[in-house]
């Protein structure tokens, strides 16, 4: 009857509404999970990076993003820092190929800074200002970015135009964009990509488990199959 039609149309409905509402949760779930694991992968890769810079990963993810807007590529900048604290280092103890040219931004050795990433504020300005110099002050910069910062120095010369002042306001940007995760935020994206290994890995375990049970069996069942083949040949 009407009656029973109405009900029926009402509990269709009910019921396309909680499809919608589990398709609707499903997406946002997917979408929060996937969230986590692109903030736990930028954390780690930023950590990671970081370390090879020989800078803490809050310095790196600023000066990564500095690195981003001037168009120097971020594996260039790594190598230059790499290479200017070995040479920094090798300058301290009154060798290697950069003590000229520290000597000749700092007055004497002794006045170089000795945090990595001091160190590489400290150069930005007078390097950026020959650079926006003349031919002959551009020649200069070249010079004493190679010899600092090896052969990579040319590649991060639009950071040094930049000027440390600028470069400082795209570090701030940084920090507002929400690029900047705090230490402890940083820790637990490694954590967590460490704990998603272990997950994976455990289930490969239990699936090399259950597969070393019952491989013998499975190969027990093919050779009968193989042998009932054979004796049906005949018959076939």
């Amino acid at each position: 009857d009407a009656d029973t039609r109405d009900a029926l149309k009402g509990i269709a409905a009910v019921g396309v509404a909680m499809e919608g509402l589990r398709r609707v949760t499903t997406r946002v779930g997917r979408m929060f999970a996937s969230m986590i694991q692109d903030t736990a992968d930028y954390g780690d890769e930023m950590a990671v990076t970081a370390a090879k810079a020989s800078l803490n990963t809050q310095q790196w993810m600023k000066l990564a993003h500095a690195a981003d807007i001037a168009g120097v590529k971020q594996h260039h900048l790594v190598t230059f820092l790499r290479r200017m604290g070995d040479n920094a280092q090798d300058a301290a103890n009154g060798t290697g190929m950069a003590v000229k040219e520290l000597t000749e931004l700092f007055g004497t050795i002794d006045k170089v800074p000795k945090g990595q990433f001091e160190l590489f504020e400290a150069i930005i300005d007078p390097i950026g200002d020959l650079l926006n110099g003349t031919d002959e002050q551009m020649r200069r910069a070249g010079g004493l970015m190679a010899s600092i910062g090896g052969r990579s120095g040319a590649l991060n010369a639009p950071l040094f135009k930049l000027g440390l002042e600028n470069m400082r306001a795209l570090m701030r940007e940084a920090e507002e964009f929400g690029l900047v995760l705090e230490p402890d935020i940083t820790d637990a994206t490694q954590k967590w990509n460490d704990e998603v290994i272990r997950v994976k890995r455990s289930f490969e375990g239990i699936r090399n488990t259950v597969g070393a049970q019952l491989l013998p069996q499975v190969m027990k069942l093919a050779t009968m199959a193989q042998e009932w083949v054979r004796e049906q040949r005949s018959i076939i």
